[in-house]
C-alpha cells in the first residue's frame, strides 16, 4: 500500500500548494503611496474614493518639512501592520537619521452637513493625525487605512540625494516603500511671517476637566507650554504666552527668535503695565501687539481710536491691530490693519492698492480667514482641498501680507474625533489640533490642515526670500489678481509643479513671467423695454448660468431678463418651484465699487434691501423700489429698481443671485456670473437707447 499512498501524496501536492498560494494572495495587503496635497476622502470608513499613486520623490531646503501620504488596503484578511522608516543616506555618505522621519494615522471624520465648499457630498474627510508610537495600525479585512508621514531636513543637513525607505510589514509579509529626497543648498530663512492663533488656555483646562482629565495646577502649567512650545513648532504663535508676565521664564519665550507676536493684555488688565515693562526690558516691543477689539462695526469706532490714542500716549511703538479693511473713517487709528481675506463684512474684496498705501505709511497689512468666504476663495475648513491651505502661502507673499490672526485652534465639542462640525454651518473652523489624550498620549496633536499651514508659511519664507523679479515671475505662474482667481488646476499642486517651480529660482534658474489671462467680464446690452412688452421676451433674455463658481456643473437654473426705462432696471426671474428658505436677489455696484446693494425676494414674498460698503452690512428699511413674486409651478420674480444706487449712470456693476438648498438640504448660493462675491468681479451692464 505504501507506493499507492506515495502516489496520492504526489498527486495532491500541488492542488494544496495552489490552494495555499490562492489564499496568501487573498490575505495580501497593498500600500500606495499618495501626495500629501492630494485630500484623501472615503464613502465609508476604510472605503477612499478614487486616488492617483505619486512615488515619494521629495525636494527641500535645509531646515524644511516635507510630508507625503500612504495608502494602506487589506485583503481578504484583517492586517496589523508594522511601520518604521529607515535611515535617508546620501551617494557621499551623510545621512538624515530615522528619527527625523514622524509617522502618524490619518483620522477620518464624517460630514454629515458640508460647509459650502467645492464638495457638497455627505463624505468622511481626514484631519486629526494620531502619532502612530499610540498604537499599531490595524486594517480591517477589504478596507484602508491612511498614514501621513512627515520628514524633518536638519538645517545642518549636507545638500544632495538621499535614498530611504518605509519598512512595512504584517501577516508574514515585509515591504519597502522607497523614499527619494533631494536637499537643495538653501537653508531656510528667519521667520518673518507673524502668524497668530488663539489659544485660551482656560477654555482648554475646561475642556479636560469637562472631559474627567482635570489637571492640578502644577501639570496644568507644564501643560500650557506643551500647546504653546506644540504651535510654535509649527510656525504659529499663540496669542498669549503660557507664563505670566511678572514670570521671569516670560523671558525666555520674548528672546525667541521664533516668537515674533504676543498679544497684549487689555489696558485695563493689572497686567498692561507689567507687561510693557518686561517688553522694554527684552527688546522686543515690536513684537507686541493689541488686538481686543474684533471686527467693529460704525458703533464701535470711537472705541477704536480711543484705544489706539491711549496706546500711543504710553509707547508710539505699541500698535494697536483691528480686523477691519481700511476705510477713511478710521483713518490713522489703526496701526495693524487685518481684514478678513474676502472682506466678507464689507465690499466683498480686498483693495490692495489702499493696502500697499497703508504699508507704505508704516502700517502693517495682516488678514484672516474664518467660516467666510468660502469656494472659490480657499478655506482652512476639513472639507477642501489641501491646496487650499497651502496656496495661503502664495497668496500672502504676492500681496505682501505679513502676518494674520485665526480665530482658535482648540474648538472642541465633546468627541472631536468624531464631530468637527463648527460656526455657521462649517466644519473645522476654529480647530487645527486635537487633545493627544484622546488616544492614550500627552498634549496636543496636529491636523492635516496644519501641517499643510506650516508648509504655506515655509513657502512664504522661501518666496520672500527671492529677488523681488525673480519672485514676481515665480508668483504670475501661480497667483492671479484676487484671492480667489488662482489657477485651479489640482493636479498642479499635487504633483508639486509650483513647489518645482519655487526651488528651481532659490537654485538659481531663470523663470520667465507668466500673464495669467484676465476674467473677461461679460457684458451684455439692456435695451429699452418697448411700451407693453414683457420683460420675460426672448428679447431681453440674458444667458446665464447659475453656479457657485465657473465649471460647476448644475442640474438646473433660474432663468435670467433685463430691461430698463431710462430711470429704473427692470428685472424678471423664474427658478424651479420655490422652497423653504429660498430666494432670487440682484446686486448693483458702481463701475468702481465704492458700495454694493443687494435686492432681495424671498420664497415667503418678503423684500428686503442690503447695502454693503467697507464698514460693514446694513439694511435699509425704507427704500422706493418695487417688487412682485408668484409661487406654483415655477417661482417667479419681477423687480424694478431705481438706478438711482447707481447715481443714474449708463454702466454698472450687475449680478443675480439664486440660494435655495440641494438635494442633500445643504443651502448653496449660486450667482449668474460666478464672482466669489467680490464687486470687482461683477460684469458690466451698460443701457442702451
Amino acid at each position: 500500500m505504501k507506493p499507492l499512498f506515495c502516489l496520492c501524496a504526489f498527486l495532491f501536492m500541488p492542488l494544496a500548494a495552489n490552494a495555499q498560494s490562492r489564499a496568501a494572495i487573498a490575505a495580501n495587503w497593498q500600500m500606495t503611496p499618495v501626495s500629501a496635497l492630494h485630500k484623501l476622502t472615503a464613502t465609508a470608513p476604510g472605503v477612499l474614493e478614487a486616488f492617483a499613486a505619486t512615488p515619494v520623490q521629495l525636494r527641500a531646503v535645509r531646515g524644511e518639512w516635507e510630508c507625503f501620504q500612504v495608502v494602506l488596503t487589506a485583503g481578504s484578511k484583517d492586517v496589523v501592520l508594522s511601520v518604521e522608516p529607515t535611515s535617508l543616506v546620501a551617494a557621499s555618505g551623510a545621512f538624515l537619521p530615522r528619527e527625523n522621519v514622524r509617522i502618524f494615522r490619518e483620522n477620518f471624520v464624517f460630514i454629515s452637513e458640508p460647509s459650502g465648499n467645492r464638495v457638497v457630498r455627505k463624505l468622511w474627510w481626514p484631519d486629526a493625525l494620531i502619532p502612530l508610537e499610540l498604537g499599531a495600525p490595524a486594517v480591517a479585512a477589504g478596507k484602508s487605512l491612511a498614514l501621513w508621514v512627515a520628514l524633518r531636513v536638519p538645517e545642518t543637513a549636507v545638500p544632495g540625494e538621499y535614498r530611504g525607505a518605509l519598512r512595512i510589514s504584517g501577516n508574514g509579509l515585509s515591504r519597502r516603500l522607497p523614499i527619494a529626497l533631494r536637499v537643495e543648498n538653501v537653508v531656510m530663512p528667519a521667520p518673518t511671517m507673524r502668524a497668530n492663533a488663539a489659544l485660551y488656555y482656560d477654555m482648554v483646562r475646561d475642556w479636560y476637566t469637562k472631559s474627567g482629565r482635570a489637571f492640578s495646577d502644577e501639570n496644568w502649567e507644564k501643560q500650557k507650554r506643551r500647546y504653546y512650545d506644540f504651535l510654535l513648532d509649527y510656525r504659529l504663535n499663540a496669542y498669549d504666552l503660557p507664563v505670566a508676565w511678572n514670570d521671569d521664564d516670560a523671558d525666555e519665550y520674548l528672546r525667541n527668535s521664533g516668537v515674533l507676536s504676543v498679544r497684549l493684555p487689555q489696558l485695563q488688565s493689572p497686567d498692561f503695565a507689567p507687561a510693557l515693562e518686561r517688553l522694554k526690558k527684552n527688546n522686543a516691543l515690536q513684537k507686541a501687539y493689541y488686538y481686543w477689539i474684533d471686527e467693529p462695526d460704525e458703533s464701535r469706532y470711537a472705541e477704536v481710536r480711543a484705544a489706539t490714542a491711549k496706546l500711543h500716549s504710553m509707547d508710539a511703538r505699541l500698535k494697536h491691530c483691528v480686523t477691519i479693511h481700511p476705510n477713511k473713517a478710521l483713518s490713522a487709528a489703526v496701526d495693524i490693519w487685518c481684514p478678513n481675506v474676502g472682506d466678507f463684512f464689507g465690499l466683498g474684496n480686498l483693495n490692495f492698492e489702499q493696502l500697499a498705501h497703508e504699508r507704505a505709511a508704516g502700517r502693517e497689512t495682516w488678514w484672516y480667514t474664518m467660516v467666510q468666504p468660502r469656494a472659490p476663495y480657499p478655506t482652512w475648513l476639513v472639507d477642501d482641498a489641501a491646496s487650499s491651505v497651502r496656496f495661503y502661502g502664495w497668496m500672502m507673499a504676492r500681496w505682501n501680507i505679513s502676518g494674520f490672526v485665526y480665530s482658535m485652534v482648540h474648538g472642541w465639542g465633546p468627541q472631536p474625533l468624531q464631530n468637527i462640525q463648527s460656526f455657521a454651518g462649517t466644519n473645522g473652523d476654529g480647530t487645527l489640533l486635537y487633545p493627544a489624550e484622546l488616544a492614550g498620549g500627552t498634549g496636543p496633536m496636529p491636523s492635516i490642515r496644519l501641517m499643510l499651514l506650516r508648509e504655506a508659511i515655509e513657502d512664504y519664507e522661501l518666496l520672500r526670500s527671492l529677488p523681488v523679479e525673480t519672485r514676481a515671475a515665480v508668483l504670475s505662474h501661480v497667483v492671479g489678481r484676487t484671492p480667489h482667481n488662482r489657477i485651479d488646476r489640482e493636479a498642479d499642486w499635487t504633483r508639486g509643479a509650483y513647489r518645482d517651480l519655487l526651488l528651481d529660482a532659490l537654485d538659481g534658474d531663470v523663470v520667465e513671467s507668466h500673464s495669467l489671462q484676465p476674467i473677461k467680464l461679460k457684458k451684455w446690452n439692456v435695451l429699452r423695454l418697448a411700451s407693453g412688452a414683457s420683460p420675460a421676451d426672448k428679447t431681453y433674455r440674458v444667458p446665464a448660468i447659475f453656479r457657485r463658481y465657473a465649471g460647476e456643473t448644475v442640474v438646473s437654473s433660474p432663468a435670467l431678463w433685463l430691461a430698463h426705462d431710462d430711470e429704473n432696471l427692470i428685472v424678471t426671474m423664474r427658478a424651479a418651484r420655490a422652497q423653504k428658505g429660498e430666494w432670487l436677489a440682484v446686486e448693483i455696484a458702481p463701475r468702481r465699487p465704492s458700495e454694493r446693494w443687494r435686492f432681495v425676494v424671498t420664497s415667503s414674498g418678503k423684500g428686503l434691501v442690503e447695502k454693503h460698503t467697507r464698514e460693514g452690512h446694513f439694511q435699509v428699511s425704507e427704500f422706493d423700489w418695487k417688487f412682485a413674486s408668484k409661487k406654483g409651478v415655477l417661482f417667479e420674480v419681477e423687480m424694478r429698481i431705481p438706478l438711482s444706487v447707481v447715481e443714474g449712470a449708463t454702466s454698472f456693476r450687475f449680478n443675480a443671485l439664486h440660494r435655495a438648498p440641494d438635494v442633500s438640504g445643504v443651502a448653496l448660493l449660486r450667482s449668474a456670473f460666478p464672482d466669489a462675491g467680490d464687486a470687482t468681479q461683477m460684469p458690466l451692464a451698460t443701457l442702451q437707447k
